[in-house]
């Protein structure tokens, strides 16, 4: 497994700053949460560690390996990236759609081993019920969980997922964060998502990191940056946070008042 280095990366487009000197790492074994505000480039920088867009400046590692120097093949390999609209063809079976994940590993016929952990994954995400089910006849929620099961198959080192649980109720979307979470340490896989619910954020996450304008705004433990001062200057809310030893609670109340113009 590997560690990814996040070194001093920017990304302009259309000549806008959407990332400014990012920094940080992502250890093995451990879920980091990348939360702030819309537009803030959380999108763009899973998109930079998928090797998706390339940044403008910077470099990033995984391990001692260059990011740059790295085939998009051998990424393919390593990462498993979930974005956030992925549209799944309905003339596929949910089984064909999840084990879509395994292409990187796929011949010229599917292997046993590419079936076991397809079915696998399946079980462990409930969906092995309706396998056989056209993609175009799942609800939103269902589709979410199928491309889940997507990434998880590829047995990635590196899971990125950009809001992946923004379909879900509130009881699948606790499922899903503890298996994410429980996979992550059991295969010791670094594991980067982006979030907009800051209580999952603090739930699950073992580090935080605040992009607010481009920019890392804070980074670390959960209830060490989430803090009302920091929701107020990079949300524009008040917000009150209750906590208990390590575990924190947000509870939005209001919204800064900003001279008439609206945070985005």
């Amino acid at each position: 497994m590997v560690t990814v280095r996040v070194e001093d990366v920017s990304f302009c487009y259309d000549r806008k700053k959407v990332l400014d000197r990012i920094n940080f790492t992502a250890e093995q074994g451990e879920i980091t949460a990348v939360i702030g505000p819309n537009g803030a480039g959380k999108s763009t920088l899973l998109k930079t560690i998928a090797k998706i867009v390339q940044p403008d400046s910077g470099e990033i590692f995984f391990d001692e390996k260059r990011l740059s120097r790295m085939r998009k093949e051998d990424v393919s390999r390593i990462v498993s990236y979930l974005p956030q609209d992925n549209v799944i063809p309905g003339i596929l079976t949910v089984f064909e759609v999840v084990m879509l994940g395994r292409i990187p590993y796929l011949n010229w016929r599917i292997g046993e081993e590419d079936l076991k952990i397809t079915v696998k994954v399946m079980k462990e995400l409930g969906i092995d019920n309706y396998a056989k089910r056209y993609a175009n006849k799942l609800s939103g929620g269902e589709r979410q969980v199928v491309l889940v099961a997507q990434a998880l198959v590829r047995e990635p080192e590196v899971l990125l997922l950009d809001e992946p649980v923004s379909n879900l109720d509130i009881r699948n979307k606790l499922e899903i964060l503890e298996l994410i979470r429980k996979i992550t340490k059991e295969k010791k896989m670094t594991t980067i998502l982006v979030l907009h619910d800051l209580n999952l954020a603090a739930m699950y996450a073992d580090k935080v990191i605040i992009l607010s304008g481009g920019r890392v705004y804070a980074r670390g433990k959960p209830y060490e940056v989430l803090s009302e001062d920091v929701l107020s200057s990079v949300y524009g809310i008040e917000a009150e946070i209750r906590r208990n030893g390590e575990k924190i609670q947000v509870i939005p109340l209001r919204p800064v008042k900003c001279d008439g113009k609206r945070q985005f």
